[in-house]
């Protein structure tokens, strides 16, 4: 058997060359396959074209319409919280501001109440002091003479005793 005969013989040579010729086969059917595909997509892109536009143009329009619908009422909301805010801001200092001027003057009138008490203890012990200054003169027919330093205080007092602080009252 000669070489050419063993190649023709064999089952391996007749499968490629079967395998190359079907490749052939469907190359060559490539590009009408192409130019129908390409055909079919041209028709569909300009049977959708039109609706796609329509679509995107519809969808943008209500995508504007919204927005500004809910920019405008997320404005107006954050107008009234700042609004409120402010308020209650306002309120709160008020408040404050007359809590604090409510204790201020409960705290003023206190220390005016105990001052009061105080000077009314000072007036009552000068009034007893002349009191029993006078007493002692009485009782010893000559008069004996003061000490100087003791008459000196005794006098200012008894005239603080005229003239009482005047109680102010809030």
């Amino acid at each position: 058997m000669t070489l050419a005969a063993k190649i023709r013989d064999n089952k391996a040579v007749y499968t490629g060359a079967g395998a190359v010729d079907l490749a052939v086969e469907k190359l060559r059917e490539v590009p009408e396959t192409v130019a129908k595909i390409r055909g079919d997509l041209d028709k569909n892109v300009a049977k959708y074209r039109g609706t796609a536009t329509e679509n995107v143009a519809k969808a943008r329009s209500e995508v504007t319409v919204t927005v500004a619908k809910v920019r405008g009422t997320v404005n107006a909301r954050v107008n009234e919280a700042r609004d409120a805010a402010t308020k209650l801001q306002q309120e709160t200092e008020v408040g404050k501001a007359s809590a604090y001027v409510s204790t201020l003057t409960t705290k003023v009138n206190e220390i005016i109440d105990e001052l009061a008490e105080r000077g009314k203890g000072v007036v009552n012990r000068a009034a007893d002091e002349v009191i029993d200054e006078a007493a002692e003169a009485k009782s010893v027919d000559a008069p004996a003479p003061k000490p100087v330093a003791a008459a000196a205080p005794a006098k200012p007092k008894a005239t603080t005793a005229k003239k009482p602080a005047p109680k102010k009252t809030v």
